[in-house]
């Protein structure tokens, strides 16, 4: 009956921890601009995930999961580590902590809602003449990559029509965040930004999300 129960319980134990790395992979992305040292290319997404053994300091004192996830890759000295507390039925978690390494090669992604949270300054983009001349309208998606700092270090198109996407891109490099914390660091993000460019007859107009 005791080998039983703590059989029960390690597997228990390894299905949370898989929950743990999916919450996680819904959170953070590979930064594609991010070169390791030793390839001069970007981290491969063909690591080992893995879950540490003791439960680390970061975590608080509650009943809910709480997980150090580590992503290696072979032949590469490079190990990801996050503390992630599962949050709910488990399909979601919170990122307490993580290291350099998490840091420096994978980008949380941040949902334009909760990137809307800590934005302190947005910039419109200017109507280009000769798009409102031309009666040239429609929505531009900006893909950003926001530094520690807060600032955008990053700009890239996702959609939007041709005339209006340079202006685009130089608003949102003027767009200014809060540090987005993971425990008491502060850790770089990725977002998108959307611009709505209107033009009526002689009057044209943008918004801008978040």
């Amino acid at each position: 009956m005791a080998q039983q129960t703590q059989g029960g319980a390690a597997t228990g134990l390894q299905n949370s921890g898989q929950q743990a790395v999916a919450a996680l992979l819904k959170q953070v992305v590979l930064d594609p601009t991010a070169l390791v040292e030793s390839t001069g290319k970007p981290l491969p997404a063909n690591g080992n995930w893995s879950i540490g053994k003791n439960v680390p300091a970061a975590c608080p004192q509650t009943t809910d999961g709480c997980f150090l996830i580590l992503y290696r890759v072979p032949d590469q000295k490079v190990s990801c580590e996050w503390v992630v507390r599962l949050t709910g039925d488990g399909s979601s978690g919170i990122i307490l902590d993580q290291n350099e390494d998490a840091s420096r090669y994978l980008l949380r992604r941040l949902p334009t809602s909760q990137a809307a949270e800590i934005l302190v300054t947005n910039k419109k983009p200017v109507y280009p003449p000769i798009a409102a001349a031309a009666h040239v309208s429609g929505q531009v998606i900006i893909k950003i990559l926001v530094s520690p700092e807060g600032t955008v270090e990053k700009a890239f198109v996702v959609s939007g029509p041709e005339m209006l996407r340079t202006s685009s891109i130089d608003a949102a490099k003027g767009y200014i965040f809060k540090p987005l914390m993971a425990g008491t660091k502060a850790v770089p993000f990725e977002t998108n930004v959307a611009f709505d460019f209107s033009s009526v007859g002689s009057a044209k107009g943008v918004t801008s999300r978040p």
